[in-house]
């Protein structure tokens, strides 16, 4: 018996396709607003992120490395600033779960807008996974 397919809150709008995705790379969506992290962003953190992505850039990995290109210390990515290290603590004891199905690959919802607010071009999705980007 084939496996039912479920729907999945994790994010997007109907009314976008990846075309419209791709069309927007490169657009300014901060509205002008710096992105924070919500703590201290250490090494062992980057590099624990970096882990179970296999992102083996050595920009992450070595502070020799990331100087040469000239960055001050290792290089987080993008993914990890976006997705773990600015997500101003989107749960807090107390607050509605953000897994209220009990599938166990269940994925939490994910909000497609940007810090300037505006909504970011995307269909709805199940799953993600952001890696080999470019800074």
């Amino acid at each position: 018996m084939a496996k039912e397919e479920t729907t999945s809150n994790r994010g997007g709008n109907p009314k976008y396709t990846w075309d419209d995705t791709v069309a927007a790379i490169g657009k300014d969506f901060s509205g002008g607003k710096a992105l924070v992290a919500d703590e201290v962003i250490e090494y062992s953190s980057v590099t624990r992120f970096c882990t179970p992505w296999e992102m083996g850039a050595p920009i992450y990995w070595s502070e020799q490395a990331a100087k040469r290109l000239g960055y001050r210390a290792v290089v987080t990515p993008w993914s990890a600033l976006r997705l773990a290290f600015s997500t101003a603590g989107r749960w807090r004891p107390g607050d509605e779960t953000h897994f209220p199905t009990p599938e166990p690959n269940a994925a939490g919802p994910m909000h497609t807008f940007s810090a300037g607010g505006e909504e970011i071009p995307m269909p709805p999705y199940g799953y993600s996974i952001a890696t080999n980007m470019k800074i």
